[in-house]
């Protein structure tokens, strides 16, 4: 069998395989920095170089003995005995002896600098005596490994400094040799598929690490806390969810979903706890209604019944059930009182005919023409609750009501004349001397 000679191959040959290489491990490099980057991921720069140039160049050449440029320009990579150079020197041979591996170093150093500077929220931290002292010797490593390309212009057989140190040379591809034998073409295609195969897989599991380790290094865990809270929540859910009508447990279970942030349950456990409200205001109602069907006469009853008619603006059933009250407890001051209600709740008309009834049953009542002259004011009869108004004030003079009422017919139509004002006040005079002896 001939000894295997090497021949060195074209200048020219290298040069354009060269950068046809490059340019590939340049965009699995960019792939590896810029996609977890766009997804707010890790970057890890060393690790994409290094299974860039795994996937890209050593994988290729020790299985195949070319890469992608090698096969364009028809070369390959083989040892001093023509055979494919094994993984561990071309590993050797691409990261330290053509310079990856200081260079990706490099390029961390410098992008965490940069991203430190104009990128708001990101952060770049290393031990910064490491940092230091490994990229002054990357920036070694990598001078030797670009002086090292030009090796090849002085060696005889064409060799680099990278081809040095991996025991390995750059030539012309040669043509495969025909196999005459069957079992061992056989054999031969088995172990190209294999290759292929193996290759393949590697190619894609570097690709994965690439893009899915960076991710991965995102991905949030939960903590001490996180857990204990989904828990709680978990477990208020289905205790919630077993006893509905659990107003208090609901409403814890409603503090813990929006401490979680989980808005769109707390609306819905939120609309439960309204509707459960409503639910429970609506029986207490109806129990109401009937203690007051059974004591129409009972004041508390009464009070408890009116303020669940007014929670739920239920006020013409009020109306209804306050005439009841009265029939059974009609004395003057409860009247003037439901006069005084008629007006807040939108009847003013009803209040004055109630208050009117009043003033002429007991006209003494005390507060009567007060009440009587806010109302003729709310009801725009301005002339007519000066009168009443003025006439409340000189009954009681620190009637608070009834001065700011009269204050504001004032700013409309003026004081009293004084002829008018004096005879007001002999009425009152007169009228005193028999309701107020």
């Amino acid at each position: 069998m001939t000894p295997f000679t090497p021949t060195p191959a074209p200048l020219g040959a290298r040069i354009g395989a060269g950068l046809v290489d490059a340019a590939v491990l340049l965009v699995l490099c960019t792939a590896a920095f810029l996609v977890p980057l766009l997804l707010q991921g890790v970057v890890l720069p060393m690790w994409g170089v290094l299974l860039a140039v795994l996937a890209g160049s050593v994988v290729p050449l020790a299985a195949f003995r070319r890469t992608l440029g090698f096969a364009i320009f028809r070369l390959e990579l083989v040892g001093k005995d023509g055979h494919a150079v094994g993984a561990g020197d071309v590993l050797f041979r691409e990261l330290l002896g053509r310079g990856y591996f200081p260079a990706a170093f490099l390029f961390t150093v410098l992008a965490g600098a940069l991203a430190t500077l104009f990128v708001p929220g990101l952060r770049f931290s290393a031990p910064t005596g490491l940092t230091a002292f490994f990229a002054f010797a990357s920036m070694i490593a990598l001078g030797f490994a670009i002086a090292g390309h030009f090796v090849a212009l002085a060696s005889k057989d064409g060799r680099s400094l990278a081809d040095l140190l991996a025991r390995s040379y750059v030539v012309p591809a040669r043509p495969a040799v025909a196999i005459t034998d069957e079992d061992e073409a056989a054999f031969a295609r088995g172990e190209q598929r294999r290759r292929l195969w193996w290759a393949l897989a590697f190619a894609l599991f570097c690709l994965g690490g690439a893009l899915g380790l960076p991710w991965l290094m995102t991905v949030r865990t939960e903590s001490t806390a996180q857990l204990a809270q989904r828990l709680t929540v978990q477990k208020l859910a289905t205790q919630f969810q077993q006893d509905p009508d659990n107003e208090a447990l609901g409403r814890q279970y409603l503090v813990e979903l929006r401490r979680a942030q989980d808005f769109k349950t707390a609306a819905e456990v939120e609309a439960k706890l309204v509707a459960l409200e409503d639910k429970r205001a609506r029986a207490r109602l109806d129990r109401l209604r009937t203690a007051f069907a059974d004591q129409p006469g009972d004041e508390g009853t009464f009070l408890a019944l009116l303020g669940a008619l007014e929670e739920q603006e239920l006020i013409e059933e009020a109306t209804t059930s306050y005439r009841h009250f009265l029939d059974r407890n009609g004395d003057d001051e409860l009247r003037a009182g439901f006069g005084r209600w008629l007006w807040r709740h939108g009847k003013p008309d009803d209040g004055l005919v109630e208050v009117d009834a009043v003033a002429k049953a007991a006209p003494g009542l005390e507060g009567v023409r007060s009440l009587r002259g806010q109302l003729l004011a709310a009801l725009g009869r301005a002339e007519d609750a000066q009168l009443d108004l003025s006439w409340a004030l000189l009954e009681d003079p620190e009637d608070d009501e009834a001065a700011e009422a009269l204050n504001r017919v004032n700013a409309s139509l003026g004081p009293l004349a004084p002829a008018r004002q004096k005879k007001l006040e002999a009425d009152f005079k007169a009228w005193a001397k028999v309701h107020r002896p």
